[in-house]
């Protein structure tokens, strides 16, 4: 719900983040609702000095199996994502996979010193039919097993009203969880230009973008929505990724600092990683395994953390740091 009690009225995404990875789970029903079976299937990993991981819009309704019928969550948090809010961070632990776990309530925050729009004027002013048919394909969006009935009501509606930028918006989030991203694309370029100010497209072209690996896009688009939106963490995240990406060291190091200073990096722990492979790239190793250590003290990420500390082994053994005995011990040895 909203801060001030109400329910919000756009599309709620529902996430879970283990070791700063964001996984997308379920869409929140019409009146705030969700439930789901959790799934933390690895989204990043560290390679080759470089960050990398896949479209959030794959993890939709892929189920966790366990063979014991619990999952360990510890370390992980539930978050809702909506576009120009900011999300209340509920912890989680061990999840039985055969009853129901009340997590409560997530609390939604307009962002602060957002211009952005999360409703478009351009939906208040559709002609009924396109309502309607924006309003079904609401609905079955928010099923997530029923993306190609959503898109097909999405497309009906961007055809009675071609200038419907939520319309637009929701038929490429249709899309892109179908697996056509290049019609997602087209249609999000459509919503920006119906209406510049709605974040739904930023918001939802930005993981795609990353996805394939276009720094320059992920980069425009993060700095479009920080524009309207300065308060967006994880717009400042993916600004930090595609800087790196772009060989920018300063402005990766600009941006890291910047949401340290807003208390953002415990957030996103991949920051840290972020911000040592700036100073692995400048041969400032022991700075980077100053941050690959806090990376590891937050994360829960077993594989990043096992990498990063082989990482810093190594550099010991080279001898370019000072042996860092307890990191060490818990470092693979060489074969």
């Amino acid at each position: 719900m909203l801060a001030n009690g109400e329910r919000p009225n756009e599309l709620v995404r529902i996430v879970v983040s283990c070791g700063g990875r964001p996984i997308p789970q379920v869409y929140a029903d019409a009146k705030g609702r969700f439930y789901f079976q959790p799934q933390c299937r690895s989204l990043l990993a560290l390679a080759d000095a470089s960050i990398r991981g896949f479209s959030p819009y794959t993890s939709f309704a892929q189920g966790l199996t366990t063979t014991t019928g619990t999952a360990d969550l510890m370390g992980c948090v539930l978050y809702a994502e909506v576009p120009g809010f900011w999300s209340s961070r509920i912890r989680l632990g061990l999840v039985r996979a055969s009853k129901r776990n009340d997590v409560g309530v997530v609390v939604l925050q307009p962002l602060r010193g957002s211009t952005g729009r999360s409703v478009s004027t351009t939906t208040l002013t559709a002609p009924p039919k396109a309502k309607r048919a924006y309003r079904i394909g609401i609905t079955a969006l928010r099923k997530t097993q029923s993306f190609g009935k959503a898109a097909k009501s999405f497309q009906r509606a961007v055809e009675i009203h071609p200038q419907h930028a939520q319309a637009w918006a929701g038929l490429g989030e249709a899309r892109a969880a179908l697996g056509d991203f290049d019609g997602a694309q087209e249609a999000f370029e459509r919503s920006i230009k119906a209406d510049p100010n709605l974040l739904q497209p930023y918001d939802a072209m930005m993981p795609i973008a990353y996805d394939q690996r276009d720094w320059q896009q992920l980069d425009t688009l993060a700095a479009k929505y920080l524009e309207l939106a300065p308060g967006s963490s994880r717009a400042r995240f993916y600004s930090s990724l595609a800087a790196l990406h772009l060989d920018d060291l300063s402005r990766t190091e600009f941006i890291i600092k910047q949401m340290q200073e807003l208390g953002e990096t415990d957030e996103w722990p991949t920051s840290h990683v972020i911000m040592a492979v700036v100073h692995e790239r400048r041969a400032d190793f022991e700075a980077a395994a100053d941050y690959y250590e806090k990376y590891i003290e937050i994360s829960v990420d077993a594989e990043l953390s096992s990498l990063v500390r082989r990482a810093i082994y190594d550099w010991g053994e080279l001898q370019v740091i000072e042996p860092r005995q307890v990191t060490l011990a818990q470092a693979a040895s060489p074969e």
